[in-house]
């Protein structure tokens, strides 16, 4: 399907675009990113992790959809949840017919997204992002201080998570598992999953103006009730994955996941993220600068929780699995933030017209989806 020279385009401006850049481009591909911000970026990108550098070379940038993704053999969305539907619009008039289209992560509903955004292709999704990342100098370097042992992959149609996982491994030099479909590695254990129980337990019980002295680091302060939260939500999560007409057997469960096997091990286990060391809660400045207020637009909030948290519930009333935990959280929010998600207990409203969701997406029940996961 591909030859030896395989021409990538990496649609992003982020820290994840500028490391797969690196990496793609450190590999022997063409590389170029579809950025807006095209002028900035330099051909030579520098990409630090502990005392090594990796260097990728001759990478183009352009701001031009066409000029980006015409030659492209594989496009891959490094961008927010909330921004795939605009950036798939805006790509589709120009991929070649036979162009893969995928996205690190495929969570929050990736596959159902790009589906509806651009008909009839082959698309793919791991279950996280290969790196984790501290800090951008923009358009020159990346630093990386975490690098993920292996990645699961999924594609739609099913039959090609072999080959392309083959060749992006290779690529990534990473190993990477093929899915047996493209629901694992949307459900998978990831930001969604993870960040919304740890949200709650920083501003539960606080009002949205209450001002923090210190901004606590997001893992390493990270608290007992979180990880009881996660645990329950968890348990939402495997019953859901039993109830799909989908093939969810590549699906790693919390414990497993992070290697633990009780609330306790998994308290531990998260404070000792030595890669996220450097992350903090989602705080900024407040007005008076006396302290420190939540960041309501942070991705912690709008990305996790709008267009993560809601797309799991979404498929929970899709196949009618109660989630008392999912509905806590997303309740939580709503009356936290005040944007509105939920009415009458469903997420089929006008609040949630705008994201990705299974109904907003052409499918409306239980055997749409079987429909779509089995094609």
């Amino acid at each position: 399907m591909l030859g030896a020279c395989v021409n990538v385009c990496i649609c992003g401006n982020g820290s994840l675009a500028h490391a797969l850049a690196v990496v793609f481009s450190a590999a022997g591909l063409e590389v170029t990113v579809l950025t807006p911000d095209a002028e900035a970026w330099r051909s030579t990108l520098l990409l630090y992790y502990k005392d090594c550098v990796l260097v990728g070379q001759g990478i183009l940038a352009s701001h031009d959809a066409r000029t980006a993704v015409r030659s492209a053999d594989i496009v891959i969305c490094a961008v927010p949840a909330s921004q795939r539907i605009e950036l798939l619009s805006n790509i589709k008039p120009y991929l070649k017919s036979r162009a893969f289209v995928g996205s690190f992560p495929a969570a929050g509903g990736f596959f159902w997204t790009a589906s509806a955004a651009l008909g009839d292709r082959v698309l793919f999704g791991t279950d996280r992002v290969p790196y984790v990342r501290a800090a951008v100098d923009y358009g020159k370097s990346v630093e990386v201080t975490g690098i993920r042992r292996r990645l699961l992959l999924g594609t739609r149609p099913s039959s090609f998570s072999g080959h392309l996982s083959a060749v992006i491994s290779g690529a990534l030099n990473m190993p990477i598992d093929p899915d047996a479909g493209c629901m694992s590695v949307m459900l998978a254990t990831t930001n969604p999953i993870a960040h919304p129980p740890r949200v709650y337990s920083l501003f539960n019980g606080a009002a949205q103006d209450y001002v923090y002295p210190e901004v606590p680091r997001f893992l390493a302060d990270w608290d007992t009730e979180a990880s009881h939260m996660l645990l329950s939500l968890d348990d939402e999560l495997s019953a859901l994955s039993r109830s799909l007409p989908a093939d969810t057997s590549s699906l790693r469960h919390v414990l497993q996941h992070f290697e633990v096997t009780c609330c306790a091990e998994l308290t531990e286990r998260m404070r000792n993220i030595v890669a996220q060391d450097h992350v903090y809660a989602p705080l900024i400045k407040n007005r008076d600068d006396t302290g420190y207020v939540a960041d309501l637009q942070s991705p912690y909030f709008v990305e996790d929780f709008e267009y993560g948290l809601t797309v799991l519930r979404s498929l929970a009333e899709l196949v009618g699995v109660e989630t008392p935990t999912m509905d806590r959280l997303l309740t939580w929010y709503e009356r936290f933030t005040g944007r509105r998600l939920l009415k009458h207990g469903t997420l089929r409203n006008e609040f949630t017209a705008g994201l990705p969701l299974p109904w907003n997406c052409g499918i409306n029940d239980a055997t749409d989806l079987g429909r779509f996961c089995n094609a």
